[in-house]
């Protein structure tokens, strides 16, 4: 898979495990699952900042990603296989390009997306985005 900068340089600061797994909580030994420490943890941490969301399963960051690729104008072919899903049918039969390039782009798009939303551009007019008038925005 064709990772962008940021999710290169955020694997490469992890620590490296013994076992087959990036995400694990037993040392790579055995995949992070849906009811596994890290979520626990992930949920004391919402907890703690006084964070109330709906619940949800790890799968729902699937779903998230899977969404705005689309709402992104990722092709759904392109979206599909970034998530590791095989193509069916006579499409799956036939269509053997990798889209390597294609799932490179999405990924790109997607982190574009994902770091406006942790550290958006500044609205004060220091940078070239420009705040609108309340008006403006309805």
């Amino acid at each position: 898979m064709p990772l962008p900068p940021t999710a290169v340089a955020l694997f490469a600061a992890m620590p490296r495990f013994s076992g087959p797994f990036v995400f694990s909580t037993t040392a790579g030994k055995v995949p992070v699952g849906g009811s596994s420490r890290v979520k626990v943890r992930l949920d004391a941490a919402l907890a703690a900042q006084g964070v109330t969301i709906p619940p949800y399963v790890i799968h729902d960051f699937r779903r998230c990603v899977r969404s705005g690729l689309g709402r992104l104008g990722v092709p759904t072919v392109v979206a599909e296989l970034c998530l590791g899903h095989r193509q069916s049918g006579i499409v799956g039969v036939y269509d053997r390009h990798s889209y390597l390039s294609e799932k490179k782009d999405a990924l790109v798009r997607w982190e574009k997306h994902l770091l406006s939303v942790v550290a958006p551009a500044p609205v004060d007019g220091s940078g070239n985005v420009v705040a609108l008038p309340a008006r403006a925005r309805a």
